[in-house]
């Protein structure tokens, strides 16, 4: 599968009409996606080129999603009473 991030299309123009720096801001890459960005992974994973890729999840949101809040996941784990 894969996880897309703010990509500028008609259904998003709206949107990003009203909120392109906010948006932006929140990207590691500091600009949102074009069609062809979102293509280029696609094509891959539907040729024989990624075929002992399995059971992943590919992000294609510009960093996005690489560094929100990076304590959450071990604060999860320390309210839990587990500290490593």
């Amino acid at each position: 599968g894969y996880i897309p991030g703010m990509i500028m299309s008609e259904m998003a123009a709206e949107t990003i009409r009203q909120r392109e720096a906010e948006l932006t801001a929140a990207i590691a890459l500091r600009r949102l996606g074009t069609p062809a960005d979102l293509a280029r992974p696609l094509v891959f994973l539907a040729s024989g080129a990624c075929g002992y890729i399995t059971g992943v999840d590919i992000e294609i949101a510009g960093g996005k999603y690489a560094a929100q809040n990076i304590d959450f996941g071990w604060k999860q784990y320390k309210d839990a009473g587990f500290d490593p």
